[in-house]
């Protein structure tokens, strides 16, 4: 069995400045945290840049909400991948 995961998925909340100040907050709040437990955000895709830059060399893993079944195409809306692999992100 592998070890704990948590995961916060923010749905459609969130702004710059909100992901500026949460994540400030988490990653100073959790530098502390146990290596034995992984810790996800998961923003909305918007976001992805900005908290990867937020998340900088922390040990808390970028998270999407959301990725189709197709690699590329005109799928209005969706999100890859491929596309998400461009950011790090480990969990969808």
């Amino acid at each position: 069995m592998g070890g704990k995961l948590v995961a916060g998925n923010w749905k459609m909340h969130g702004s710059r400045q909100f992901i500026l100040e949460l994540l400030r907050d988490v990653t100073t709040g959790l530098s502390s945290l146990s290596s034995a437990v992984e810790v996800v955000v998961c923003p909305a895709v918007i976001h992805l840049q900005l908290a990867k830059e937020c998340l900088g060399e922390s040990n808390i893993s970028l998270g999407a909400q959301n990725v189709s079944q197709q690699e590329m195409g005109a799928y209005t809306g969706e999100v890859s991948a491929p596309m998400l692999a461009e950011f790090s992100v480990k969990y969808v």
